[in-house]
């Protein structure tokens, strides 16, 4: 008897291990495995964005890599075709004409503007044109600082985009030049140690740069007949480039306005067609 309870015994418990096998097949089926019946995720196709120029990305953020902009090349030489006045056209150096490197600058650039020839009859013209109108409007005719030629350069020769700069480096000055534009620089005449001058030189003297090569700049300087195209190295002309310094009409002597003119500024006027 006790033999058929064992018996009895080990059959329920195996039953009950069948019926336990069976159910976990079934749910098996009815809940498959996610990771081995939902198909894999795609890679997502990398896309190439254009690079954005000019973009500054903030010092802060040191994930991300600095975008490198090249500067732009300038060209190797730069001639710009200026014509050429000297400021006493007819070889004239009295007092007005000793003065008026300004208006011949300002002349120059209003025929490039113009694109149009400069003879000498129509330079002269132009340079007493000028003095007369500062005479009426100013009350004599004085050595100019570079804002008072732009005031000159727009009221009485109608340049309308003539504009003065204070950073003046010979790359600024290359760049502007490369872009078409021809430069009024102001100058302690004694330092531009001009061969054609007349010793010991001009106090103060405005010429127009209108090119370069390599270290040299291209000018026409209008304080001798032989001024077209005159070359300064980089180093002088840079050096000379001093804005006229002192009230407007006030005379000073010689030495006073040696002493003015090495203090001046440096600047430089920008013209463009």
């Amino acid at each position: 008897m006790e033999k058929n309870k064992k018996l009895y015994f080990f059959l329920i418990i195996f039953l009950l291990v069948i019926g336990i096998f069976s159910g976990w097949l079934a749910l098996k089926e009815k809940h498959p495995s996610q990771e081995t019946n939902i198909p894999s995720l795609t890679k997502p196709e990398i896309v190439s964005l254009p690079t954005i120029k000019n973009v500054i990305i903030p010092e802060n953020n040191q994930s991300q890599e600095k975008i490198s902009i090249p500067m732009e090349t300038l060209p190797e030489a730069v001639d710009l075709p200026v014509p050429f006045t000297s400021q006493a056209p007819f070889y004239n150096w009295d007092e007005l004409h000793n003065e008026a490197c300004e208006e011949a600058a300002l002349i120059m650039a209003k025929y490039f503007i113009l694109g149009k020839n400069l003879d000498k009859e129509t330079a002269e013209n132009e340079i007493l044109a000028a003095v007369n109108w500062q005479e009426k409007n100013w009350g004599g005719h004085f050595d100019l600082s570079a804002e008072k030629i732009i005031e000159l350069g727009k009221n009485f020769f109608d340049i309308e985009k003539i504009t003065l700069d204070k950073e003046v480096n010979p790359q600024k000055i290359k760049n502007y030049l490369s872009q078409g534009k021809i430069i009024i620089a102001p100058c302690f005449g004694r330092n531009l140690r001009n061969p054609y001058f007349k010793t010991p030189g001009p106090v103060y003297h405005a010429l127009v740069i209108r090119g370069y090569k390599k270290n040299n700049f291209i000018t026409n300087d209008p304080g001798t007949k032989r001024g077209e195209k005159f070359i300064y190295s980089e180093e002088n002309l840079l050096e000379s480039i001093h804005d006229w310094q002192g009230e407007f009409g006030r005379y000073y002597s010689k030495e006073e306005a040696v002493n003015l003119i090495e203090q001046g500024e440096k600047v430089i006027i920008v013209i463009e067609k």
